[in-house]
């Protein structure tokens, strides 16, 4: 209930949370021999979100390992979740640009870099291989990668560095008292043997695989499934110093301290770092041009942000119906998630200043370097609607009509 990590992506549209729900109660159904539930929920988490096509199988492997129950009961369960993935089997070849874009192997050092090692190696390829070879190199960067999401540092002082959209600045995905807890139920569960550690320690283990494997150094959504184990430890942990009242008295203001600590970062200054991030300006930009509709034939809206035609649809309240008979998603060349382009009045692109100022009874939603205020100034026919900007003060978007 208090975990940084879990409280940050329920609050959002992650569909890693969706997937980590269904992958819990999949789990929670397996080791309650309800085989056939079990293999629906795991089946669905396939359809919920990409790094559960990496983790899932992984989980069930170690389930069977772990619990080896009866082939006889599993065949129907397993024809099961067999029948809900085939679909995705079968289309894997033509729909995994995503994966193709996020994964470790699909980047690799350059031909100079790569030239430069062979050329001190005195072009011995022996050693080359030995030492340097490609996957050598990739490894290193996966077991790294593997590491990072293992660390202190991840855990309890920084949590997913590279991305403000996954993390609150200056914290952790756990509290730092939890260091206490954690090293406790650790110590517990190495001491425990029996099908309930060993399943805990092998999600554990296993759930930093598909982040390791992507192209990030860490990603606190792609290894959201350490969020269970780590719980469950923690509590562990927790058990044991509720036994020991004075140890109990001292962990517990330091717990309270910490997050009170996290609330005022995720409530009152989180909101302001991460605002670009979070794409802040479309709200009050389309907040703004929605009175303004139908006073213009077309609105350019500058995709300089990201994916405005995603936050035009929810800001405006635009009916499905109507978006699902016009929209057309246009491929994306990196073989990413695609976009969309013209929707109704709406012409998704980048501003050409230079040649757009000839449109007429248009809206424009832009950058200052798009619509540059030198320019505006010598524009007839411009009416002056509003500039945005971040929680700062730093520039956001201009909105300027040519009637």
């Amino acid at each position: 209930a208090i975990m940084p990590w879990a409280i940050h992506f329920s609050r959002g549209a992650w569909e890693a949370n969706l997937a980590l729900f269904l992958t819990t109660l999949a789990v929670l159904l397996f080791i309650k021999k309800r085989y056939r539930l079990s293999m629906l929920f795991f089946g669905l988490t396939f359809w919920s979100y990409q790094g559960a096509k990496m983790f899932t199988p992984l989980l069930i492997l170690s389930l069977l390992l772990i619990y080896r129950p009866s082939l006889k009961l599993l065949f129907k369960p397993l024809i099961l979740l067999i029948l809900l993935i085939l679909p995705i089997l079968l289309g894997f070849r033509t729909q995994s640009g995503r994966l193709k874009v996020f994964s470790v192997f699909s980047y690799s050092r350059s031909a100079s870099v790569v030239e430069e090692i062979k050329h001190q190696d005195k072009d011995n390829t022996f050693l080359f291989t030995l030492f340097h070879s490609e996957i050598i190199d990739q490894g290193r960067g996966v077991l790294q990668r593997y590491l990072n999401h293992l660390s202190p540092y991840y855990l309890f002082f920084a949590g997913d560095w590279q991305s403000l959209r996954h993390s609150i600045p200056y914290y952790g995905y756990l509290h730092i008292p939890e260091i206490v807890t954690i090293l406790i139920g650790l110590v517990v569960l190495l001491r425990t043997n029996n099908q309930l550690t060993r399943l805990l320690m092998a999600w554990l283990l296993l759930a930093p695989l598909p982040s390791a494997l992507s192209r990030d150094l860490v990603s606190g959504v792609r290894s959201l499934p350490m969020v269970v184990p780590l719980t469950i430890i923690s509590g562990i942990g927790l058990s044991v110093l509720v036994r020991k009242k004075f140890l109990l008295l001292l962990y517990s203001p330091a717990l309270l301290l910490s997050f009170f600590y996290f609330l005022d970062l995720y409530f009152v200054h989180s909101p302001k770092f991460t605002a670009a991030d979070f794409v802040y300006p479309y709200r009050p930009a389309l907040q703004l041009i929605r009175p303004l509709l139908s006073q213009y034939q077309k609105v350019v809206f500058t995709t300089q942000l990201g994916q405005p035609y995603i936050f035009t649809l929810f800001y405006l309240r635009v009916d499905p119906r109507l978006y699902q008979a016009q929209a057309r998603l246009s491929e994306n060349s990196q073989g990413d998630a695609g976009e969309v382009n013209k929707f109704d009045k709406f012409d998704y692109r980048p501003i050409f200043w230079t040649s757009d100022k000839g449109l007429t009874s248009t809206l424009f939603v832009g950058g200052q370097y798009e619509l540059p205020e030198k320019d505006l100034q010598t524009t007839p026919n411009l009416e002056r609607i509003a500039d945005i900007t971040y929680p700062n003060g730093a520039h956001a978007l201009r909105i300027v009509g040519l009637k």
